[in-house]
């Protein structure tokens, strides 16, 4: 009998229907995170959504359109989101996600249409400011009146717990004060203590940003968009490498990636790459074909690279549909190092005992690539193998 008022936490409650959503009411799941369609945030849907968020609740919720990328993002008006946000406790939302959506101002029921002002109270800038537990804010894909990113970049200021910022925006930002608010803003959460990724779909141009990324010490993930535009193109060469000068002083990153434009030159990433010894991860969407970055990438880490351990190259397919370029020298030079290539080859050579040749031949057993790899630069381990089988035949 005690057994049917036990509620069980699951981690994601996925709800696409109706029906889901009578399903998830019913049970006595106690959800992690709600990953929520936009399509149910309508006038005849809002009241269910309403009781859901309500009795469920959750700590991380997921308000998303289409999931393919590929897909047009799913029109929402901003009261519609703001009262899915409001339905549930402000206390315990930590993670909020804005995924695949067109967010317009105005209301979408059958009173008014969508140019109506909007009550304050619906407004995104006084919902997200009540959120003052929130560590994680995902804007992803999204499509943004100008007035509410603005109203949500004020906001975000103000959300003193925050860990983890996404602004990845479909349409490039035309308007210069909008995009330097957003970058003063980027600036000043990436200078917070705690503060441990930043994704932007621009590339700053402001220098505050890129010197409080310099002396982060607790910034690992860092995620850019390099695109030809008119601001971009107008900074000096010497200025560019400035920015990716300060970038190489951060000690603290180990995930980089970037949105690269056709028609972009890497050379600056490149050569900070050669000489970096704290990124294991990067991960590079390109809009043109991959060879030259392939090769280049190949032979960085042929040469300077020990450090990194996972590189992905993604490019749109011919169905649009975006997939990761294989590379198998890129591969080979990525498995060595995650096996330990810098200790062994690397600056650290000399500190490095047969013991820990022994575990890295071990761990490959199955390679013969890397075993001769291994075997080619220590040669000597061939020499003590011998040595100690003919002692152990003797005895």
């Amino acid at each position: 009998m005690g057994n049917a008022n036990v509620s069980h936490r699951v981690e994601t409650l996925a709800v696409s229907s109706a029906m889901d959503m009578e399903r998830a009411m019913a049970s006595t799941t106690l959800p992690k995170r709600i990953d929520l369609q936009a399509n149910l945030l309508t006038h005849a849907k809002g009241a269910t959504v309403e009781r859901l968020l309500r009795r469920v609740g959750c700590h991380e919720l997921c308000i998303q359109g289409k999931s393919s990328s590929t897909a047009a993002p799913r029109r929402l008006f901003e009261p519609e989101v703001v009262r899915a946000i409001g339905h549930v406790k402000q206390s315990r939302l930590q993670k909020l996600i804005l995924k695949n959506l067109d967010i317009q101002r105005g209301d979408n029921d059958h009173h008014s249409g969508p140019n109506r002002s909007v009550d304050p109270l619906e407004c995104m800038a006084h919902r997200l400011s009540k959120l003052t537990h929130l560590e994680e804010l995902h804007l992803q894909s999204c499509r943004i009146d100008e007035s509410i990113l603005e109203d949500i970049l004020i906001s975000i200021k103000q959300l003193p717990h925050l860990k983890q910022v996404t602004i990845n925006l479909r349409d490039h930002i035309t308007n210069r004060r909008l995009r330097a608010q957003l970058e003063h803003v980027a600036s000043e959460l990436v200078a917070r203590p705690q503060m441990t990724s930043m994704a932007l779909s621009e590339y700053p141009l402001q220098s505050c940003f890129w010197k409080n990324v310099a002396v982060s010490d607790s910034l690992t993930h860092l995620s850019l968009a390099l695109r030809h535009d008119d601001q971009l193109s107008l900074l000096h060469p010497h200025q560019r490498q400035y920015f990716w000068d300060l970038l190489q002083q951060n000690k603290s990153i180990q995930q980089l990636e970037f949105q690269v434009a056709a028609g972009v030159s890497l050379t600056n990433l490149q050569e900070m790459l050669a000489d970096n010894s704290t990124v294991t991860s990067l991960l590079l969407h390109l809009e043109e074909d991959p060879t030259h970055v392939s090769q280049w990438l190949s032979q960085v880490l042929e040469y300077d690279n020990f450090t990194l351990e996972k590189v992905h190259l993604l490019c749109h397919n011919l169905y649009g549909y975006k997939v990761r370029i294989p590379n198998r020298q890129i591969d080979f030079y990525t498995r060595l190092n995650r096996n330990g290539r810098r200790k062994l080859v690397g600056d650290d050579a000399n500190s490095t005992r047969s013991q820990e040749w022994v575990t890295a031949l071990s761990q490959n057993t199955y390679d013969v690539s890397s075993t001769y790899y291994w075997l080619q630069a220590h040669p000597q381990l061939v020499t003590r193998a011998i040595v100690a089988a003919t002692t152990t035949t003797d005895n």
